[in-house]
């Protein structure tokens, strides 16, 4: 029999979905331990730790942004750069793993103990919003103004999913009571139309409401 070589590197044998919605679980990823033929090392242990990099990079080495988490399904919500999975026989299951925030980005898996100083970088993958659940202000309108002038910060809002991403896929238009928005920094989507343009229409999830005065 021949038997496989030292470990070289870790090898991810399928690759990830490129398209999920946020907050789905992706499909689970087998991890190997592999010599420099590409034959399975099962004679290693040792554990994973997976993160979140931005898509753009093929070596992992940038950061996502912060804020951005795992979510393994069987554990509850924890931050990435955590998330241990154990390597037994060869191989480990990567699996469970949520991610809520829309963009490009990769997996970053590196090893620990038996193969500390292995790691590997996914293909990218894409991420999109779910379906759009909620109105929230990007740009919130000015805290004071002068009376029958303009705002000097001119509001914007965006149609976001549940976990906050905008739904650029949404158009429309707008309508909202200038109390509300003036005052207590929510949106009546049953008022009146109250921008000098008249009806504010939404783009790409995005909509600027100027024109606003006190």
């Amino acid at each position: 029999s021949v038997l496989a070589g030292t470990l070289h590197h870790l090898a991810i044998n399928a690759s990830v979905i490129n398209l999920i919605s946020a907050g789905s679980t992706l499909q689970s990823l087998t991890v190997a331990p592999r010599d420099s033929y590409e034959n399975v090392v099962q004679n290693v242990s040792g554990s994973l730790t997976v993160s979140i990099a931005a898509g753009s990079d093929s070596s992992c080495a940038t950061a996502a942004p912060s804020g951005i988490s795992l979510f393994p399904s069987n554990t509850g919500p924890m931050p990435a750069d955590s998330g241990n999975f154990s390597v037994s026989g060869g191989s480990a299951s990567v699996a469970g793993i949520q991610i809520t925030r829309a963009g490009t980005w990769r997996l970053k898996i590196q090893g620990n103990n038996g193969l500390a100083g292995y790691s590997i970088c996914s293909a990218p993958f894409t991420v999109y919003p779910t379906t759009a659940s909620q109105i929230a202000f990007a740009v919130q309108p000015s805290s004071s103004a002068t009376a029958g002038s303009a705002l000097f910060q001119v509001p914007v809002v965006e149609v976001r999913d549940t976990y906050g991403n905008r739904v650029t896929g949404e158009s429309g238009s707008i309508g909202l009571g200038a109390a509300s928005v003036l005052n207590s920094g929510t949106l009546d989507l049953s008022g009146s139309l109250t921008t000098a343009a008249g009806a504010t229409t939404v783009t790409g999830g995005q909509a600027t409401l100027s024109g606003l005065d006190r």
